[in-house]
C-alpha cells in the first residue's frame, strides 16, 4: 500500500517528504492501517492495486485500497496519514495540511 500511496502522491505533484525553502521538512507518518484479505493469492502472483483518498481532514489524510488478481478481488486496504513537521531528533508534530496540498489530494480523490 505503501508505493501506491507514493506513486499517488508523486501523480499530483506532491512528495513523501516536503523540504521547505526554510529547512523545515513535512511528512506522513501512518497512525492507521489495516487490510481485509478476502481472497487467496499466491507468491508472485500479480495483483493490481487501486488507490483513492476517501477523507482529508485537518491534518489527515485517509486512503483506501483495492487489490484485485485477474479482476478478482482479493483485499481491502486503509491507510491514514498525518501531516507532519519532522524535528530532527524529535517526535513528529501534525501540523494542518496548506492549502495547496490539500486541494492535490482531493483532485487525486
Amino acid at each position: 500500500m505503501e508505493s501506491v500511496e507514493h506513486e499517488l502522491l508523486r501523480s499530483v505533484g506532491l512528495h513523501v517528504i516536503d523540504r521547505q525553502p526554510d529547512g523545515r521538512e513535512f511528512s506522513w507518518p501512518r497512525v492507521s492501517v489495516s487490510c481485509d484479505y478476502v481472497s487467496a493469492v499466491r507468491f508472485g502472483d500479480e495483483v493490481d492495486i487501486v488507490v483513492s483518498v476517501v477523507a482529508v481532514g485537518r491534518a489527515s489524510v485517509t486512503y483506501e485500497f483495492q487489490f484485485a488478481q485477474a479482476g478478482r478481488p482479493v483485499a481491502t486496504g486503509r491507510v491514514v496519514a498525518v501531516w507532519c513537521l519532522m524535528r530532527p531528533g524529535g517526535r513528529p508534530e501534525a501540523a494542518a495540511i496548506p492549502p495547496d496540498v490539500r486541494s492535490k489530494l482531493v483532485v487525486a480523490g
